[in-house]
């Protein structure tokens, strides 16, 4: 099993129980052995919003497994261009607890739950028959609201990043084609956590890494692997912009973070 460095912690860690190797990331490519079972890219990372080919994977291994969790509602995707397709609802406002593995015709696999034999035996347990059907609900959604909201997410994004224009020592990761609803932004010399801080007593929610990573203080695998030194992935902090998020907020967080920002780097100036 080889998997890219920027897969979700879901992926990421149980494949290093699989003591599977990771890719590389070399100019804008990812790099790694050939020969592979498996190989696992995602569709959109999750932490910086960067957009890959899953279809790229296949220059590793003979099946890939892609985490399109990100990628619905974002930007088209196509489940059957790999072996193994998997989702999550709640990141398309859907309920929580309720995901989807989409699995080609690949004959080989053993499921990890069995008994009842629900699922055509492939995983066992109770269905959760209301969770699906708002799942289902929430793609529907998703999909025909996907060109308003990127359009919406677009216009937030640059809100922020017009707030924060020439504001020295800032990075924004993820590549040119990063999906507009997520913002990954990292300070020189500060501490990520610190700034989320100011933000959530402004009444703003935003992470220093992954939202299900919460509680962290280690820089992330994800950012690192972008290449950041230590010292800027520390003050790496993440945003999401979705429908209910106002222009007037946008304007707000902008303006909490650059004073955020400026008041630490004076602080630590007259200290």
């Amino acid at each position: 099993v080889i998997v890219s460095p920027f897969e979700h912690s879901a992926v990421r860690e149980t494949a290093a129980l699989m003591a599977a190797e990771t890719m590389g990331w070399e100019g804008e490519s990812l790099t790694g052995s050939e020969g592979h079972d498996l190989a696992a890219l995602m569709a959109v990372c999750n932490e910086t919003g960067r957009t890959f080919a899953p279809k790229e994977a296949y220059r590793f291994g003979e099946r890939v497994l892609s985490d399109m969790t990100q990628a619905l509602g974002k930007i088209p995707v196509d489940a059957s261009e790999v072996e193994f397709a998997t989702f999550s609802a709640h990141k398309i406002f859907g309920p929580k607890g309720v995901g989807a593995l989409v699995r080609g015709p690949y004959e080989s696999y053993k499921p990890l739950m069995t008994g009842g034999g629900q699922e055509s035996g492939y995983r066992s347990g109770t269905l959760n028959v209301p969770g699906i059907v708002g799942f289902g609900a929430a793609a529907e959604l998703a999909i025909n609201e996907r060109e308003a909201r990127w359009s919406h997410a677009t216009r937030l994004r640059k809100i922020v990043l017009d707030g924060l224009s020439n504001l020295s020592d800032l990075k924004i990761n993820g590549g040119k084609e990063a999906v507009p609803h997520i913002l990954s932004l990292s300070f020189l010399g500060l501490e990520g956590e610190t700034l989320v801080l100011e933000a959530d007593a402004a009444g703003f929610a935003i992470s220093a890494g992954a939202a299900c990573s919460a509680g962290s203080n280690a820089p992330s695998p994800a950012i690192l692997a972008e290449g950041l030194p230590t010292d800027w992935a520390r003050g790496t902090v993440r945003l999401a912009f979705g429908p209910t998020n106002s222009d007037e907020s946008a304007h707000d967080l902008a303006k909490i973070l650059r004073r955020t920002a400026q008041s630490l780097r004076t602080m630590r100036k007259v200290a």
